[in-house]
Protein backbone atom coordinates (compact mmCIF):
# COMPACT_ATOMS: atom_id res chain seq x y z
CA UNK A 1 0.00 0.00 0.00
CA UNK A 2 1.29 3.43 -0.91
CA UNK A 3 4.10 2.13 -3.16
CA UNK A 4 4.35 3.73 -6.56
CA UNK A 5 6.55 2.70 -9.45
CA UNK A 6 8.37 4.95 -11.90
CA UNK A 7 6.92 5.05 -15.42
CA UNK A 8 10.00 3.25 -16.79
CA UNK A 9 9.10 0.23 -14.62
CA UNK A 10 8.56 -2.71 -16.98
CA UNK A 11 6.85 -6.04 -16.47
CA UNK A 12 10.17 -7.96 -16.44
CA UNK A 13 11.59 -5.92 -13.55
CA UNK A 14 10.94 -7.26 -10.05
CA UNK A 15 8.54 -5.23 -7.98
CA UNK A 16 9.66 -3.82 -4.66
CA UNK A 17 7.46 -6.40 -2.97
CA UNK A 18 9.23 -9.18 -4.85
CA UNK A 19 12.66 -7.76 -3.94
CA UNK A 20 11.78 -7.52 -0.24
CA UNK A 21 10.11 -10.92 -0.27
CA UNK A 22 13.22 -12.49 -1.81
CA UNK A 23 15.41 -10.78 0.79
CA UNK A 24 13.26 -11.99 3.69
CA UNK A 25 13.15 -15.49 2.24
CA UNK A 26 16.94 -15.56 1.87
CA UNK A 27 17.57 -14.70 5.52
CA UNK A 28 15.06 -17.27 6.73
CA UNK A 29 16.71 -20.13 4.84
CA UNK A 30 19.79 -22.09 5.69
CA UNK A 31 22.67 -21.63 3.29
CA UNK A 32 26.40 -22.05 2.85
CA UNK A 33 26.70 -19.15 0.40
CA UNK A 34 29.40 -16.72 1.53
CA UNK A 35 27.79 -13.96 -0.54
CA UNK A 36 25.09 -13.71 2.13
CA UNK A 37 27.57 -12.62 4.83
CA UNK A 38 29.94 -9.71 5.21
CA UNK A 39 33.59 -9.79 6.17
CA UNK A 40 32.67 -8.04 9.43
CA UNK A 41 30.16 -10.80 10.27
CA UNK A 42 32.86 -13.40 9.60
CA UNK A 43 35.27 -11.41 11.77
CA UNK A 44 32.72 -11.15 14.60
CA UNK A 45 32.13 -14.90 14.49
CA UNK A 46 35.80 -15.90 14.31
CA UNK A 47 36.83 -13.63 17.18
CA UNK A 48 34.47 -15.64 19.38
CA UNK A 49 35.60 -18.98 17.91
CA UNK A 50 39.37 -18.69 17.33
CA UNK A 51 39.84 -22.27 18.49
CA UNK A 52 38.30 -23.35 15.17
CA UNK A 53 41.46 -22.07 13.53
CA UNK A 54 43.92 -23.29 16.16
CA UNK A 55 43.76 -24.43 19.78
CA UNK A 56 45.23 -21.86 22.12
CA UNK A 57 44.81 -18.91 19.74
CA UNK A 58 44.02 -15.79 21.77
CA UNK A 59 42.34 -12.67 20.45
CA UNK A 60 44.38 -9.45 20.71
CA UNK A 61 42.67 -6.84 18.51
CA UNK A 62 40.80 -6.25 15.27
CA UNK A 63 41.16 -3.78 12.42
CA UNK A 64 44.75 -3.00 13.44
CA UNK A 65 46.17 -0.14 11.44
CA UNK A 66 49.62 -0.46 9.93
CA UNK A 67 51.17 1.83 7.37
CA UNK A 68 49.17 1.42 4.13
CA UNK A 69 46.87 -1.28 5.46
CA UNK A 70 44.65 -2.72 8.14
CA UNK A 71 44.95 -6.18 9.68
CA UNK A 72 41.55 -7.88 10.08
CA UNK A 73 42.30 -9.81 13.28
CA UNK A 74 45.43 -9.93 15.41
CA UNK A 75 45.86 -12.91 17.72
CA UNK A 76 48.59 -14.68 19.68
CA UNK A 77 49.37 -18.39 19.52
CA UNK A 78 50.38 -20.76 22.32
CA UNK A 79 54.04 -19.95 21.71
CA UNK A 80 53.40 -16.20 22.22
CA UNK A 81 53.82 -15.39 18.53
CA UNK A 82 51.64 -12.78 16.91
CA UNK A 83 49.25 -14.20 14.31
CA UNK A 84 47.77 -12.04 11.58
CA UNK A 85 44.42 -13.33 10.32
CA UNK A 86 43.33 -12.00 6.93
CA UNK A 87 39.68 -12.81 6.21
CA UNK A 88 37.89 -13.01 2.88
CA UNK A 89 34.27 -13.75 1.96
CA UNK A 90 34.93 -13.55 -1.79
CA UNK A 91 37.84 -13.74 -4.20
CA UNK A 92 40.24 -10.85 -3.66
CA UNK A 93 43.51 -10.53 -5.60
CA UNK A 94 44.69 -8.01 -3.00
CA UNK A 95 45.28 -10.99 -0.71
CA UNK A 96 48.64 -11.59 -2.41
CA UNK A 97 49.85 -8.07 -1.62
CA UNK A 98 48.51 -8.31 1.93
CA UNK A 99 50.44 -11.56 2.51
CA UNK A 100 53.65 -10.01 1.26
CA UNK A 101 53.26 -6.70 3.07
CA UNK A 102 51.38 -7.15 6.36
CA UNK A 103 53.84 -9.41 8.23
CA UNK A 104 56.85 -7.22 7.51
CA UNK A 105 54.96 -3.97 8.19
CA UNK A 106 53.68 -5.36 11.50
CA UNK A 107 57.16 -6.59 12.48
CA UNK A 108 58.57 -3.14 11.78
CA UNK A 109 55.78 -1.34 13.66
CA UNK A 110 55.87 -3.58 16.74
CA UNK A 111 59.61 -4.38 16.69
CA UNK A 112 59.00 -8.14 16.76
CA UNK A 113 60.75 -10.87 14.79
CA UNK A 114 58.35 -13.78 14.56
CA UNK A 115 54.90 -13.16 13.05
CA UNK A 116 52.61 -15.73 11.49
CA UNK A 117 50.10 -14.98 8.73
CA UNK A 118 46.97 -17.06 8.20
CA UNK A 119 44.58 -16.37 5.35
CA UNK A 120 40.99 -17.48 5.78
CA UNK A 121 38.88 -17.69 2.61
CA UNK A 122 35.97 -19.69 1.21
CA UNK A 123 38.03 -20.69 -1.82
CA UNK A 124 41.49 -20.25 -3.31
CA UNK A 125 41.29 -20.09 -7.11
CA UNK A 126 44.43 -21.34 -8.87
CA UNK A 127 45.54 -17.85 -9.92
CA UNK A 128 45.65 -16.89 -6.22
CA UNK A 129 46.59 -20.26 -4.69
CA UNK A 130 49.75 -20.86 -6.73
CA UNK A 131 51.39 -17.48 -5.93
CA UNK A 132 50.33 -17.75 -2.27
CA UNK A 133 52.09 -21.10 -1.97
CA UNK A 134 55.31 -19.43 -3.10
CA UNK A 135 55.22 -16.90 -0.25
CA UNK A 136 57.22 -18.31 2.65
CA UNK A 137 55.33 -18.79 5.89
CA UNK A 138 51.79 -18.16 4.66
CA UNK A 139 49.23 -20.53 6.14
CA UNK A 140 45.88 -20.96 4.39
CA UNK A 141 42.51 -22.00 5.77
CA UNK A 142 39.46 -22.68 3.64
CA UNK A 143 36.02 -22.49 5.22
CA UNK A 144 32.43 -23.31 4.45
CA UNK A 145 29.93 -21.40 6.56
CA UNK A 146 26.62 -22.72 7.80
CA UNK A 147 24.29 -19.73 7.84
CA UNK A 148 20.78 -19.75 9.24
CA UNK A 149 18.43 -16.80 9.60
CA UNK A 150 21.16 -14.60 8.09
CA UNK A 151 23.71 -15.42 10.83
CA UNK A 152 26.75 -17.66 10.85
CA UNK A 153 25.96 -20.73 12.94
CA UNK A 154 29.24 -22.60 12.37
CA UNK A 155 32.20 -22.92 10.04
CA UNK A 156 33.64 -26.06 8.51
CA UNK A 157 37.41 -25.44 8.49
CA UNK A 158 40.11 -27.19 6.50
CA UNK A 159 43.77 -26.31 6.11
CA UNK A 160 45.07 -25.91 2.59
CA UNK A 161 48.37 -27.62 1.80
Amino acid sequence: EGITYPEYHHFFVRTLEEVYSAHLHSIERSTTDTHTITEQELEDYLIQHLSLIEDGLRYIDRQVWIKDGRIDVLAMDRESRYVILELKVAEDKELLWQCLYYPSAFQEKEKVKDVRMITIAPDYPKHILHPLKKIKGIEMVQYTPYIKFGKIQSLDIKWVN
